[in-house]
Formats: structure tokens, C-alpha cells, sequence
């Protein structure tokens, strides 16, 4: 993992991370933001591609989910 993303608002909070991924840097979500992964860190995540037509216009989309909290 190369960088760690977090904000705060109140008792709510916000994680993700940048990682590489087949020759990309990607962002990998935390959407519980129950993980605590430092730079360096391994971690697990969903890569998912989701295709959607609505009035004959496709929309192919890719979104990377973290699989496994962690540190926390």
C-alpha cells in the first residue's frame, strides 16, 4: 500500500488507500472505515467491474473495495 486517505466529521469517519494495481494506482475503499493499514501494509481488496446499459448507452465501470479490516 502506498498511501493512506482518512477524514473525520464528528463521530464519522472516511478511509482509503492508494495502492498499484496491474501497473495502476488505484484507490481502494474502506466503506466501514473500521481499518487502520499503515504505508507498507498488505492488504486485501474486491476489484469489481459493473456494467450497466440504460437507454441503449453501456456504462462499463471498475471500483476496488477493501476485504478486510484491519488494526483497529
Amino acid at each position: 500500500m502506498i498511501k493512506t486517505y482518512t477524514a473525520k466529521d464528528g463521530k464519522h469517519r472516511f478511509v482509503a488507500y492508494l495502492v498499484k494495481w496491474r501497473g495502476s494506482e488505484v484507490i481502494v475503499s474502506d466503506p466501514l472505515a473500521e481499518s487502520e493499514y499503515k504505508v507498507g501494509d498488505k492488504i486485501s481488496f474486491l476489484a469489481q467491474k459493473i456494467s450497466v446499459e440504460k437507454d441503449s448507452k453501456k456504462t462499463d465501470s471498475l471500483s476496488f473495495t477493501l476485504t478486510k479490516p484491519g488494526r483497529r
